[in-house]
C-alpha cells in the first residue's frame, strides 16, 4: 500500500522516507468534523482507531520491529470539546522554515497559517506547515507540544494532520492526534515540533504515550 500523503516528513537511518500515519483506505467512514452527536462520533473514532490497531499488527510498514505482542494504541476517550472550530489566519510566508529533526538535521517546511483558539479561558495558538514538496490539496502539517508530554503523552509531542480548509475557518481535532513513528522506534527521526507550537494546557485527547514495557516485550524491537 502506498501512503495517501506525505505528512509526517519521517527519516530513516541512511535515507529520508516521506511516509504517512493514514493510508488511503485509512481514514474514518464519515468525515468526523460532521458529526454533532456525541455517540455517533465516538463510535467512528473507535472505528478508524481499530483500522490504526490492525495497520500496526498487519502492515510491513508497521514502525513496530514486531508486533507479536501487540494489541493496541492507547487512546485518551473521545471529547467533542477538543474538536476546534476556528479561523485559519494564512502567514503568506514564502520563505522555507527549517524544521529540526531528532537526527539533529533539518526539513523545510512552509509556515502555511496561524490558528488562535481558547481553552479554558486561556488563550492559545498553534502553526501549521506544510512540506515544501507537498501537493497544494494534501494535508497540513501541525506537530505540537502540551503539557501532558511525559505524563501520558509522548515526551516528544504529537502530530495532526490538518484537511486544507475550503474557507476561512478550519477544524483541528485533537482526538486524531498521534504519535510520531520515532515514539515506536529509534530507526526513525521524525520532526520535532517548534517551540512556538507548545501548549501551555494538558491535551487529553487522542493518542497517549506507547507503553514501555509492552515495547521492550517486542522481539528485536529497535529502542
Amino acid at each position: 500500500m502506498k501512503p495517501k500523503h506525505f505528512l509526517l516528513g519521517i527519516l530513516t537511518i541512511g535515507a529520508v522516507l516521506m511516509l504517512a500515519m493514514y493510508l488511503a483506505d485509512l481514514k474514518p467512514a464519515a468525515p468526523l468534523e460532521a458529526i454533532v452527536d456525541a455517540g455517533e462520533y465516538a463510535a467512528e473514532l473507535q472505528k478508524f482507531r481499530q483500522e490504526k490497531n490492525e495497520y500496526f499488527r498487519e502492515n510491513q510498514e508497521s514502525p513496530l520491529a514486531s508486533t507479536q505482542n501487540f494489541d493496541s494504541l492507547p487512546y485518551y476517550a473521545a471529547d467533542l470539546n477538543w474538536r476546534i472550530r476556528t479561523l485559519l489566519q494564512l502567514t503568506g510566508d514564502t520563505a522555507l522554515y527549517p524544521m529540526a529533526m531528532t537526527d539533529g538535521k533539518e526539513e523545510k517546511f512552509l509556515r502555511y497559517g496561524r490558528v488562535d483558539f481558547v481553552v479554558n479561558e486561556i488563550p492559545l495558538s498553534l502553526y501549521l506547515f506544510r512540506h515544501k514538496e507537498a501537493a497544494d490539496e494534501e494535508k497540513l502539517f501541525l506537530p505540537f507540544t502540551d503539557a501532558t508530554n511525559g505524563e501520558g503523552t509522548y515526551a516528544g509531542g504529537r502530530y495532526l494532520d490538518v484537511d486544507p480548509p475550503e474557507s476561512d475557518t478550519i477544524t483541528i481535532d485533537f482526538n486524531l492526534a498521534y504519535n510520531p513513528y520515532c515514539a515506536y522506534s529509534s530507526k526513525y527521526s521524525c520532526p520535532v515540533p517548534p517551540r512556538e507550537n507548545h501548549l501551555s494546557v494538558p491535551v487529553k485527547a487522542g493518542e497517549k504515550d506507547f507503553p514501555k514495557d509492552v515495547l521492550s516485550t517486542l522481539p528485536h524491537a529497535a529502542r
